[in-house]
């Protein structure tokens, strides 16, 4: 069944993704590039979201048909339905962008909690609950602030959910594999469309679908009781070590120049600043590639060698983050007041 779902969602993904093209094309919805911080230079079709959300569902059919009352991934799925169709009105121009960020995810986070989905690592309830919220938020806005240059949302999902589908195998946990092969299979399918030079984009729905299913299955991993309980909850933070970091660099940046982070978009992203060291958008990709895979095996090391080992090697890659911020700091972004006078 394992390999079913990969197929079925890949394939899934793939044939649609035309289709979902040519239907943006005729409603006109597209991504302009109609403000300096966009990279592309012209209008690219949105609703890439819809051809993965199709290759999702036909990747989690085999569970479904197998199992069709699994309370657990109905409501899974159906928060990340919720954060979708938020998403598309979005894209649409038809909502306030900040609502899927001041509503839609918190929302979505109190969901998991009220089906007591949320995280189970303190002895204290409140804390649970509050590190659910501040995760799920904060890994679903993460994402879509990511998704900025061709293939890079969508490969990195490609990476997180292919770590995500080994600590299923590992933990035994039937909803993790197989919602980390449909992913898998989707964003694979998607990416041959969306790897530069796109010829389609997720759009802000298809960030935060994925954003979302990639913060939920990290709290399945934190929860797995299989899984060493001093370590386990350093695996989702590594295996999505990539919009951690780019969002850590702009809160910190954005923080010392006196702007509010989530609220003022710019390039000064990871990939922004690697792209002005005259890098290809191919290489920057990659490179952000690379880390991804890079946190992934160190996911994979640290729950097979000792506590203290982990720790250890944990607080040394926290260290080398910081180190890097610092680093990146130093090269060349254009800052939120450059970019509002070039309009």
């Amino acid at each position: 069944m394992n390999m079913i779902s990969l197929i079925l969602s890949f394939l899934t993904s793939l044939i649609l993704v035309p289709v979902v093209k040519s239907i943006a094309i005729h409603f006109k919805i597209y991504d302009h590039p109609d403000n300096p911080r966009k990279i592309h230079k012209t209008p690219i079709p949105l609703l890439g979201s819809v051809a993965v959300f199709f290759g999702v569902i036909a990747g989690i059919f085999p569970l479904f048909f197998h199992n069709p009352f699994n309370k657990e991934l109905f409501v899974i799925f159906g928060c990340a339905v919720m954060l979708l169709v938020i998403g598309l009105f979005d894209d649409m121009g038809k909502i306030h962008p900040q609502i899927k960020l001041m509503v839609g995810m918190p929302i979505a986070g109190l969901i998991l909690i009220f089906f007591n989905l949320h995280l189970k690592i303190f002895n204290v309830s409140i804390l649970n609950y509050l590190f659910t919220i501040f995760w799920v938020v904060g890994i679903t806005a993460a994402y879509n602030l990511l998704d900025g240059m061709d293939g890079l949302s969508s490969g990195i999902a490609v990476i997180a959910s292919t770590f995500y589908f080994v600590f299923g195998l590992k933990t035994g946990d039937i909803i993790l594999i197989t919602l980390s092969l449909a992913l898998m299979g989707a964003s694979l399918g998607f990416l041959i469309y969306n790897f530069h030079p796109a010829k389609i984009f997720l759009g802000d729905s298809g960030a935060i679908f994925l954003g979302f299913l990639l913060a939920a299955l990290g709290l399945r991993v934190a929860n797995s009781e299989t899984l060493p309980v001093l370590t386990r909850w350093m695996i989702p933070i590594l295996i999505l070590i990539v919009p951690i970091f780019d969002t850590s660099l702009i809160t910190i940046s954005r923080a010392k120049r006196g702007l509010i982070p989530f609220l003022h978009p710019g390039k000064d992203h990871v990939h922004h600043r690697l792209y002005n060291l005259s890098l290809s958008q191919k290489t920057t990709v990659l490179l952000m590639y690379f880390l991804g895979f890079l946190g992934g095996m160190f996911s994979v090391f640290i729950y097979r060698v000792e506590f203290w080992i982990s720790y250890t090697i944990f607080a040394l890659i926290i260290i080398t983050g910081l180190i890097l911020i610092r680093i990146f700091e130093k090269f060349p972004y254009q800052k939120q007041e450059e970019l509002k006078n070039l309009k």
